[in-house]
């Protein structure tokens, strides 16, 4: 016997605007307008509009140094190699500049090769 029922997930959102049905509550202005603002902020913090960081700012420039880095060279490099030699990446960590290697290569502009024990990567 197989279980049909689903959960679902009431959220904030659907909270207020059941309260917003309730006879009482409607009679209450204070009260709706309180519920619209909240309803209101909500929206504006699910929204995707929302401005980089300035984390995510700076992964851009650097991710644009690395790409760079890549394309210069034309082999294909290990993150090692990456990282000395650029002077402007000298001050990120292996993790970093394999994270952001990682973004390059799902925005299909670097590929990941693996050579014998080594990673190599290379611009598109």
């Amino acid at each position: 016997m197989t279980n049909t029922n689903k959960i679902v997930k009431v959220t904030k959102k659907d909270r207020f605007n059941q309260l917003l049905a309730i006879e009482e509550v409607k009679g209450n202005q204070d009260l709706v307008d309180f519920i619209n603002h909240e309803i209101e902020l909500l929206t504006r913090k699910n929204s995707s509009e929302k401005k980089p960081t300035a984390a995510q700012l700076e992964n851009e420039k650097t991710a644009e140094v690395v790409l760079a880095t890549l394309v210069e060279n034309g082999n294909g490099m290990t993150v090692t190699e990456i990282i000395k030699s650029n002077k402007d990446l000298s001050e990120f960590t292996n993790q970093k500049i394999t994270a952001i290697l990682r973004n390059l290569i799902s925005a299909d502009k670097v590929e990941r090769i693996e050579d014998k024990r080594k990673t190599l990567f290379k611009a598109k």
